[in-house]
């Protein structure tokens, strides 16, 4: 079934499958048993994800078509499932639902813009943001609200779940559903950034040089040399000594 699926249902089906095959181990009066799939990762494949698939296999099965498998696994009922945002320890989590902070940006977008946290709230098009979970003008339930990324979205744009191209949201007009929105990419935006990283790097080898100088080690080995080259003048300095005076007498 999972050779059949495209993007971006294969990758999540893949990630949620695994973890279901290899769940989260917990010991229970010392046997240990497999954690269940967490809710929010079931919302996000049954209507985000792989919402047309899922549809698909779910009007299979009212007419008794099953796809064959190698294993024992159901589509589970999502609202029985364990909410990772109440316990999460409670459930087997398949990282398809994780926010990634070391990836959110606020003037730019990186990638898809999947992690996008900035204010934007116009379109491309210039029409303003719908606010998002409003049914006003625009009814909706894409993206449901299992992505740590849509928290206190207001009407700004987002991507959550990452499955546009860019950043979008729903309209204020209700002759248009949604559009996408024109946020740079951070791409363009950190060329010169690189360049001053790279000069301040060259500064600071540069200023190393002297604190290598400082350093207790050299001042040791400085002094040993010091030492010895003051010890070998000494040294000649005897010997012509002696040279002299036997000349002398």
């Amino acid at each position: 079934l999972i050779d059949t699926l495209e993007e971006p249902c294969r990758s999540a089906s893949e990630a949620v499958l695994c973890r279901y095959a290899f769940p989260k181990c917990v010991m229970e009066q010392g046997v240990a048993s497999g954690l269940p799939l967490c809710y929010e990762d079931c919302i996000a494949l049954r209507q985000h994800f792989c919402y047309s698939e899922w549809e698909m296999i779910l009007s299979n099965k009212r007419k008794g078509i099953f796809y064959n498998s190698r294993g024992h696994f159901r589509l589970p009922q999502c609202e029985d499932l364990p909410r990772m945002s109440e316990d999460p320890n409670s459930c087997t989590s398949s990282g398809i639902t994780d926010m990634r902070w070391d990836l959110a940006t606020t003037n730019c977008v990186e990638g898809n813009g999947r992690f996008y946290q900035g204010n934007v709230n116009v379109t491309k098009g210039g029409l303003p943001c719908q606010t998002w979970y409003t049914s006003h003008p625009h009814k909706h339930t894409s993206p449901p609200p299992v992505f740590p990324e849509m928290k206190n979205s207001s009407n700004y744009c987002r991507n959550g779940g990452g499955i546009e191209e860019t950043p979008w949201c729903y309209t204020m007009d209700p002759l248009v559903r949604w559009q996408h929105c024109h946020i740079p990419s951070c791409k363009n935006l950190t060329t010169d950034l690189v360049s001053y990283a790279v000069e301040v790097d060259i500064i600071e080898k540069e200023t190393t040089i002297i604190e290598d100088l400082l350093s207790p080690t050299f001042i040791i080995l400085a002094s040993g040399v010091a030492a010895a080259i003051l010890i070998i003048l000494l040294l000649i300095s005897l010997i012509c000594n002696r040279l002299c005076s036997r000349r002398t007498g």
